[in-house]
């Protein structure tokens, strides 16, 4: 009896495993949650008026951003209170090409401290891969709130203005 036992939990863990190796291995390039905030854009500068973005709640997955701002995370660091929010996040490193693969990154909030601000205050791993003409990152929530990560650089048009680009960059 103890040996059917045995063979019954070996074989619900390999199961259990296999499941969970097929999540771990979905391709991200394909699997992924879509981001159509165009608030995240380095160019989107709030004021005092402004409902400010907050990923506190983001739920640890593979991101894709596709607004007309732009999909690309800023690679230089962005003014305090742009992206739509107060502390803005930035990949610190270059992006990967593709046959780099998934990639370690480290993603920085800048924040103000004593000395004016640090580009670099808090500091976030992230994953990243070139999925050949986009990228996707494995995000996760940052460690406080009016923190949220930058991407496109697009700016919106001036009130009473419009494009042919969802209403960024004037032409």
């Amino acid at each position: 009896m103890l040996s059917i036992s045995r063979a019954a939990r070996w074989i619900a863990a390999c199961w259990s495993l296999q499941v969970l190796l097929s999540l771990c291995t979905a391709d991200p390039c394909t699997n992924y949650t879509p981001d159509d905030t165009p608030n995240r854009s380095v160019q989107n500068n709030v004021t005092a008026n402004s409902t400010l973005l907050c990923d506190l709640d983001l739920s640890l997955n593979w991101y894709r951003f596709t607004s007309v701002a732009g999909g690309d995370m800023p690679t230089v660091c962005p003014p305090l209170f742009s992206c739509g929010t107060h502390d803005p996040i930035w990949l610190n490193g270059a992006h990967p090409v593709v046959e780099d693969g998934e990639v370690n990154r480290t993603a920085c909030v800048h924040q103000p401290d004593l000395a004016g601000s640090d580009c670099c205050g808090v500091q976030v791993h992230i994953r990243v891969r070139n999925c050949s003409g986009f990228y996707v990152y494995y995000l996760t929530s940052p460690p406080g709130c009016d923190m949220a990560y930058c991407a496109g650089s697009e700016a919106p048009c001036p009130a009473g203005t419009t494009s042919s680009n969802a209403d960024f960059t004037p032409g």
